[in-house]
């Protein structure tokens, strides 16, 4: 059954669609950036990255496309060169079949309503995904599965993680994801569903969620207000999420924006927000009761002009570490950047990730390139 509803979405795309017109020029393309980085806690690092993309129209009018990803790294252990971001496509104008590592129907084009925990929709990390697209008028679908030919299985299924080993079995096609988002007059409106997957997949990473999850949102523009109200079930966990949030400008530089998803389990959660832009000052200042965490933060960005930027900010509360950042960028054209920037925090996490951006804690200085 899963087999027979992918490949009916493919063949019913394809068989109606028409000689294709500002399709991207076939051939080999190449794009790619560089790095070097110097931080005061890590020392030295660099890194290169090449975008190749093949393309090719077909007889019929179809685009058959290639895209994947060469990247050189040094994590000073070692030089490491490496492939990633694998796709495959075939395309028209109203219709497409994707295969690698490309995303899954339900997280792309569900709109989640404030911070939900039901949603806990699969997204790619690592896994192979199949997925079918189509647009009818103002309305877009897609379909999806994970492509696993392995599963992780226990051999006593009471103990989880216990005596765990791969084992081939055949499986194929897991996890069928659904998604629609369509503009029907003033409204907009998404949904998602995926299936009850495997407790595991091969190749898995963090972002895979085995539940089955369905979810349903609607967005609106009131009184000068964008409104949006939503609802997630998670329907293996028993529980749901419903939404409502608005964003309002008080005026061409103020906007503040609010949100609150009542939750079947834990607390509930609720956001305040405000947005300040007015020539070269830009600055975000928000407040998110989460479960038990609250947490707040302040960011502010500046244009010297000429190429010149500087940034600074703090983050605070229950649900992440205590810190601040400050520092500049400088735009020297044709893709070139050289960026300081000092963090300070109690305590950072394994990927680097605070405040938004692949930082290390201590001063940091790099130079990137575009090419």
């Amino acid at each position: 059954m899963k087999r027979i509803l992918l490949a009916s979405t493919a063949i019913v795309g394809f068989a109606g669609a028409a000689a294709a017109d500002g399709h991207a020029a076939d051939g080999i393309s190449f794009s790619g950036d560089a790095s070097l980085e110097w931080n005061s806690e890590t020392d030295f690092d660099w890194g290169a990255d090449i975008n190749i993309n093949m393309t090719s129209t077909l007889d019929n009018g179809l685009t058959v496309a290639v895209d994947w990803e060469i990247d050189f790294t040094d994590d000073n252990l070692g030089n490491d060169l490496s492939a990633s971001d694998f796709v495959l496509s075939l395309t028209s104008d109203t219709a497409g079949l994707y295969f690698g590592d490309t995303g899954m129907a339900a997280d792309g084009k569900w709109s989640a309503v404030g911070d939900m925990e039901a949603d806990d929709f699969s997204a790619t990390d690592g896994e192979t995904v199949l997925r079918g697209e189509m647009s009818f008028g103002d309305v877009d679908a897609a379909v999806s599965y994970i492509v696993d030919d392995t599963i992780l299985v226990a051999d006593d299924p009471l103990t989880p993680g216990v005596n765990e080993e791969v084992r081939d079995e055949n499986t194929g096609l897991e996890q069928l994801s659904i998604g629609v988002a369509a503009d029907l007059g003033s409204v907009s409106v998404t949904f998602g569903y995926q299936e009850e997957g495997p407790a595991a997949i091969a190749g898995q990473g963090d972002d895979y969620d085995a539940d089955e999850v369905v979810a349903i949102s609607a967005s609106t523009t009131f009184g000068g207000a964008d409104v949006s109200f939503g609802y997630a079930s998670n329907q293996t966990e028993s529980e749901d999420s419903l939404g409502f949030e608005v964003s309002y400008p008080v005026s061409d530089a103020v906007t503040v924006g609010f949100y609150y998803v009542a939750e079947s389990a834990g607390d509930d959660n609720a956001g305040v927000s405000l947005d300040y832009t007015a020539g070269p000052l830009s600055a975000s200042v928000y407040y998110r009761q989460e479960q038990e965490d609250d947490d707040y933060g302040v960011d502010v960005d500046y244009d010297l002009g000429n190429g010149v930027a500087l940034f600074a900010g703090f983050a605070g509360g229950d649900g992440s570490d205590d810190g601040y950042y400050l520092g500049g960028a400088m735009d020297l054209g044709n893709g070139a950047e050289v960026r300081l920037i000092y963090v300070d925090v109690d305590e950072i996490n394994g990927d680097n990730e605070y405040f938004g951006d692949d930082d290390e804690e201590g001063t940091t200085l790099s130079l990137s390139f575009s090419f």
